[in-house]
Order: structure tokens, then sequence, then C-alpha cells
């Protein structure tokens, strides 16, 4: 059973994503108290853990947000 996540760390990712991603989401879902939100372009992997959520953006949307928040 995975606990509720007592962190959330955002990352953005652009471009193509890099060979040890796979070794990445490994850590990810040895870590379930932590969850992840990342924002990226690519296309969501197969075998995604479970403390691990995928958004799609595009360069110009972060652009966008970045915008709104920093003004």
């Amino acid at each position: 059973m995975i606990r509720p996540a007592s962190l959330n760390l955002i990352l953005t990712y652009v471009g193509r994503l890099p060979n040890y991603f796979d070794l990445f989401l490994g850590s990810c879902r040895a870590n379930p108290t932590i969850s992840w939100t990342v924002l990226t372009d690519q296309a969501r992997p197969p075998d995604l853990p479970p403390n691990v959520r995928w958004e799609p953006v595009t360069m110009q949307s972060l652009g966008k947000r970045g915008e709104c928040v920093l003004g």
C-alpha cells in the first residue's frame, strides 16, 4: 500500500528524454512517499510508477505559465 505523499517535486523537461530516464523512474518507484509531477513534451512512458504524474506541455505553454506566475 502506498502512503500519501508528503512532498511533491515538479520537474520540467523539454526535448528527448535521457537514456537513463528509466533509472530515474526506478528511483521514483523506490520512494513512494514522494510525488513527482513531470511536465514534458515527450510521450508518457508505458510503466509509469503510481507516484509519478505525467503532464504533457509545450515549450510555449510553459512560457505562458511562467509569465502568469512571474508577471
